[in-house]
């Protein structure tokens, strides 16, 4: 009898995570489509500015962030990129030169 009261809140316990674990994912969902959008627009705006710090390679989004793609991370570039612009975290990835390889 014992074995079976845990056995039904070890389930009971495992439903309520699921369907917490679910709502969660529905309303995240919701707010990532509309966050894509905005970061994606705020990227638009900010890009020409970012690609004119010397150094500064590309300017993409990653993980709901603003990535700025340096060919080297010096203290120089560093200092001269926002940690934030308009809420979004901004992250710098040395990434060196992009080269073209192929065009199609």
């Amino acid at each position: 009898m014992k074995n079976k009261k845990i056995i039904l809140g070890l389930i009971l316990s495992a439903l309520i995570i699921l369907s917490l674990v679910g709502m969660i994912y529905s309303h995240q969902t919701k707010m990532d489509n509309q966050t894509k959008e905005d970061i994606l627009l705020v990227k638009e705006r900010v890009a020409p500015d970012l690609m004119a710090i010397p150094g500064v390679v590309g300017v993409g989004i990653q993980k709901g962030q603003i990535a700025v793609y340096v060919k080297e991370a010096t203290d120089e570039i560093l200092s001269a990129i926002p940690l934030t612009i308009e809420g979004y975290s901004v992250i710098v990835i040395e990434s060196g030169e992009f080269v073209v390889t192929q065009t199609y």
